[in-house]
C-alpha cells in the first residue's frame, strides 16, 4: 500500500479539538473540530503518556486510552517516518498511528477535498 510521504504536512491539526471518537470492529475514527479534519484508524496504534506506551494491534482496543482526549486539542502532529504518524495532544498524550499493512489501508486523514490513504 501507500506510505506516508515524508514531506507531508500535518500541521493543520495543531490547534484543533478532538470532538468525537467512534468505534467500530476494525476501526476508531478520530473527528476534529469545526470541520478540521477526520482521522480514521485501521492499524496498528500506540498510545505514549509519560513513560506508560500501550500498543495494541486492533484500533478498537486502544478507544478506551483515547477517551480522555475527547476536547484536547492537538499540540503538534508529524510524520516520524514512512510508517508513522504522531499527533501529540495538549495534555501530553502521544497517539502513534503505524501503517502495519503491506496489503491494506491502515489508515485515512481527511480534510475538506485532501485526503491521505496510507
Amino acid at each position: 500500500m501507500n506510505r506516508i510521504p515524508l514531506d507531508y504536512d500535518a500541521s493543520w491539526l495543531v490547534q484543533a479539538s478532538l470532538d468525537t471518537i467512534s468505534v467500530s470492529r476494525y476501526s476508531v475514527i478520530l473527528d476534529f473540530d469545526s470541520g478540521t479534519g477526520t482521522l480514521t484508524i485501521e492499524c496498528d496504534t500506540r498510545v505514549i503518556n509519560g513513560d506508560r506506551v500501550r500498543s495494541y494491534s486492533y484500533p478498537r482496543d486502544a478507544a478506551v486510552e483515547l477517551l480522555p482526549l475527547l476536547l484536547q486539542t492537538v499540540a503538534n502532529a508529524t510524520v516520524e517516518s514512512a510508517t508513522e504518524l504522531a499527533i501529540d495532544f495538549s495534555d501530553g498524550t502521544r497517539l502513534m498511528v503505524v501503517d502495519s499493512s503491506d496489503h491494506y489501508e491502515s489508515f485515512t486523514l481527511s480534510r475538506g477535498d485532501d485526503l491521505l490513504v496510507v
